[in-house]
This record gives structure tokens, C-alpha cells and sequence, in this order.
């Protein structure tokens, strides 16, 4: 049974890793390949916004599946769609149609609540959730770390231009592919979560326990969102942003990715655990947040490289523990019939936190300068710490 068990957490783990290394690979070349088939700044930016609105689409339908019909037939599904949408991006001709096919990828993304929850399944106690979902946070950073630097190192080695965007987003396929088959061949096929009583009309009654644990979820969602803010403004302006101020491209940009998205991975696998088991997770979800902030702030008003660099570093660290403290939060209220619905909701409300923000990011940066949708997020993060830290504080006075 345990070596079941580690065997399916490590599959699942490596499956991460997997699922991250193939969205990773493209980040650095996607702008610019949107840019080289007719789009614009604002479009760049709101290709960001259409992937999220994808995720925040397909993450509650997911994980709502794997509930019903098992984690391993969702994960399969969701990793070939990928594969296929990387795939169609090679005929795309218009911006339109790309941006059909990076909705497809967004779509597909959603299975992140999956592979949470069936990581979360085989976990027998609280501290051994916390470091498992500290390790696929670890794990998604490294994917995340090793995807922008693979996708750099194929531009680089192509000679840049139509050449590399099609060489990498054909890496980026293939690696979807491979998940796909290794989950084929290694994850059991694991049973419904659901009795057979409510097979039948799943969708129709969700039970008032359900509901309840929704409302309480309140000021997680919240500051999810808040998170998803910044997160949006990092990943939907960053490789314009240097290229504007610094004059950087695809290479310069995947290195850089690739150097931050370590420190998250670092963060994650080696400290994630031992702090929030020590201070907790509502207190180190606030630092977390707030050290985000500071770090936006630094990145808006940065003069050359080093400072934007140094902010990105806290932006960085605060990505690396503000994540695994929400799942956790959310985690805490599931139970196994709801756990895959109940995690999808982290996974919709971050995608829909992401929504808002890159859809007026392009807006922000082409009329109000760089630096502006940095700004905003460190405001926009700052006060939801606040307004976090207050609910939380009601909601302790009043059990007490």
C-alpha cells in the first residue's frame, strides 16, 4: 500500500514537473510570435487574459469529472488537448487563430486542480499534505525553470525568428505527448470518489454542505484573486516590459524567467513547508502577499536591470509560498466526494483574478508607460492583504 502509494504521488509529481516544462517553453517566444503573425501590444497581453478566462472555464468542469469519473481519464483528456492546441498554433496564419488555439492551451491548463487533488488523496495527515503540496509546488517551479531556458536554448540554437517560434512550440507539443503516455502507462486507474446515488444527477444538487464551505471560502478567494493579479502582471508584461525598457529578446527573457521561476522552486521544495508549518498558514499567506507588493513596487520604478531584477526577486519569493498556504486553506475544508470540485475553485478564481487584470494590462502599457501595470498590481496586492488580514481576524473573534 505505501509503495502504491509513493509511487502514485511520484507519478503525479513528475507529471507536474512535465505539464509546467511544456507551458514554460513557449513563454519566452509566444509574444513575439503573436507580434510576428500581426499582433499587437494590447493583443500580447490579452492572449494572457484569454488563457486564464480558458482555465477559469475548464478548472471546475475538471475537477467536478475527476470527482465522477476518476482523476486519471480527466488528466489523459486534458493532456492531449494540450498537445493538439500546441500543435494547431504551427498553422495559425492570423492572430485570431492563435489566439483560438492559446485558448486551447488555457483549457487545457485547468487540470492543475486534478493533479492537486489526486496528489491530496494519498496523503494520510496534515503535515504530510503540506510537504507533498510543497513539493508540487517545487516541482511545478522547476518545470516552470527548465521550460523558459529549454525555449531560449531552441531560439538560440535556430537563429531566431519564424524558424525558432515553430521549433519550440513543436517541443512544447511533444512534451504533452509525453506525459500523456507516461500516465497512460503509470497511473492506476483510480475509482470514482462518487456513490452511486449521486452518479445520476451530480450537476444538479450540490449539497448545502457544499455550498457552505463556498461561502466560508470567501476571503480565500479573495486574496487568490489578489494573488492572480500580480501574477497576471508578471507573466503577461514581463517580456514586453524589457524589451521596451532594456531592449532585451527571446533569450535575454528566458534566462530571466528562468533564474526567477528558481527562486520559486527554491522556495518551494526547501522552505515553503517548515515556515508555514511554523507560523502558519494565514501568517505566511500575508507576508507572502506583502512581499509581492514590494517587490511590484520596486519593479515599476526600477531604473535599470539590477533593481528590476531585485524586484522580481521578492515578486518571486512571495509566488513561492502564497500558492501552497491557499491550497492548503482550501484543502483543509475538503473532504474526498468534493475534493477535486472544491480545489477547482483555487484554480477558476486565480484564472478569473487573471482575467481582469490582463485584459486592461495592454491598455495600461501602452498608454500610461512600462511600469504602470506594476504599479498597480503592488496597490491592488497590498490592500487585498489588508482586507485578508481583517476577515481573518473577524472570523477568529467570532469562533472565539
Amino acid at each position: 500500500m505505501k509503495k502504491d502509494k509513493s509511487r502514485v504521488q511520484n507519478l503525479t509529481l513528475l507529471l507536474v514537473a512535465i505539464d509546467a516544462l511544456g507551458l514554460g517553453i513557449i513563454l519566452p517566444v509566444f509574444p513575439f510570435y503573436l507580434m510576428h503573425v500581426g499582433g499587437s501590444f494590447e493583443i500580447v497581453t490579452q492572449s494572457y487574459a484569454i488563457y486564464c478566462l480558458a482555465a477559469f472555464l475548464a478548472a471546475p468542469c475538471f475537477g467536478a469529472l475527476s470527482d465522477w469519473l476518476g482523476r486519471k481519464r480527466i488528466i489523459l483528456f486534458s493532456l492531449f488537448l494540450g498537445a493538439a492546441a500546441y500543435f494547431g498554433m504551427l498553422i495559425a496564419a492570423s492572430p485570431l487563430i492563435l489566439l483560438l488555439f492559446r485558448g486551447l492551451t488555457g483549457f487545457s491548463a485547468g487540470n492543475e486542480s486534478v493533479l492537486t487533488a489526486l496528489l491530496v488523496d494519498y496523503c494520510e495527515n496534515d503535515e504530510e499534505e503540506a510537504h507533498a503540496i510543497s513539493k508540487m509546488g517545487g516541482v511545478r517551479g522547476v518545470g516552470m525553470l527548465v521550460g523558459p531556458f529549454v525555449g531560449a536554448i531552441i531560439s538560440a540554437i535556430s537563429g531566431g525568428g519564424l524558424v525558432a517560434y515553430y521549433n519550440v512550440i513543436m517541443v512544447a507539443s511533444c512534451v504533452f505527448l509525453l506525459a500523456a503516455v507516461l500516465a497512460i502507462i503509470w497511473l492506476p486507474n483510480d475509482r470514482t470518489t462518487k456513490s452511486e446515488d449521486r452518479l445520476n444527477n451530480y450537476f444538479i444538487p450540490i449539497n448545502r454542505s457544499f455550498i457552505e464551505k463556498i461561502r466560508a471560502s470567501g476571503d480565500i478567494i479573495g486574496i487568490n484573486m489578489t494573488l492572480a493579479i500580480g501574477v497576471a502582471v508578471m507573466f503577461s508584461t514581463t517580456a514586453i516590459y524589457v524589451e521596451e525598457k532594456f531592449g532585451w529578446g527571446p533569450s535575454e527573457t528566458g534566462i530571466l524567467l528562468a533564474s526567477m521561476v528558481a527562486i520559486v522552486a527554491i522556495t518551494r521544495v526547501k522552505f515553503a513547508a517548515p515556515i508555514i508549518l511554523r507560523f502558519g498558514n494565514h501568517r505566511t499567506l500575508v507576508a507572502s502577499i506583502l512581499l509581492f507588493s514590494l517587490g511590484s513596487l520596486v519593479a515599476a520604478i526600477a531604473p535599470n536591470p539590477f533593481y528590476f531584477c531585485l524586484g522580481y526577486i521578492a515578486i518571486n519569493i512571495g509566488f513561492g509560498l502564497a500558492p501552497i498556504c491557499i491550497t492548503l486553506l482550501f484543502s483543509a475544508q475538503a473532504v474526498a466526494d468534493d475534493r477535486g470540485l472544491l480545489l477547482s475553485f483555487q484554480t477558476s478564481s486565480f484564472a478569473f483574478g487573471q482575467v481582469l487584470a490582463a485584459v486592461t494590462t495592454g491598455y495600461i502599457f501602452a498608454n500610461f508607460g512600462p511600469g504602470m501595470p506594476f504599479l498597480i498590481a503592488s496597490a491592488v496586492m497590498l490592500t487585498g492583504a489588508a482586507i485578508f488580514s481583517l476577515f481573518h481576524r473577524r472570523q477568529t473573534a467570532t469562533i472565539v
